[in-house]
């Protein structure tokens, strides 16, 4: 339902804002502002795309997962294609998605949306566990030879 309202009303505020913002700078001017704005967020996508393509390769070398370099790179396909959307309220937000303290904003949000909501629907306050962060399970060690000796679908 909250999709459907977001591509319901957002061109339809963008549209509202084009007519209005034409009807004092005129069409031309307005016209120029979309392809200067698409503009600005292709080169900026270009530069920052290659920045966090590099911080990724670097978390790779380390071991280490690269999560944040992930979500920024999510945030700047998100950025570009609001830039390259026409309209003035998707520009603002492209810019936004461009500004590094407003990634870490929206992630930490968005961490703090899925612990709360994993918290909720893993129902550890009916399981007894005292921490949350801990997740009850079983292994077991198995070694390359005991997959050729302990195979239970032989033939009888």
């Amino acid at each position: 339902m909250i999709i459907f309202l977001i591509f319901l009303f957002i061109p339809l505020i963008e549209i509202t804002t084009l007519v209005t913002v034409g009807g004092y700078i005129g069409f031309f001017w307005t016209f120029s502002l979309c392809i200067l704005t698409a503009l600005i967020g292709s080169a900026l996508l270009r530069y920052q795309g290659l920045q966090t393509l590099t911080s990724i390769r670097t978390s790779f070398s380390q071991n280490h997962l690269p999560t944040d370099e992930l979500f920024d790179g999510f945030c700047l396909v998100a950025a570009g294609t609001l830039l390259l959307t026409p309209g003035f309220l998707t520009d603002i937000i492209g810019f936004l998605l461009f500004t590094p303290p407003f990634r870490r904003f929206l992630q930490n949000f968005l961490k703090k949306q899925v612990k709360m909501q994993t918290h909720i629907h893993m129902g550890f306050e009916h399981t007894g566990l005292s921490d949350p962060n801990v997740i009850d399970g079983e292994c077991q060690h198995v070694e390359e030879n005991d997959n050729n000796n302990n195979n239970n679908d032989k033939p009888l």
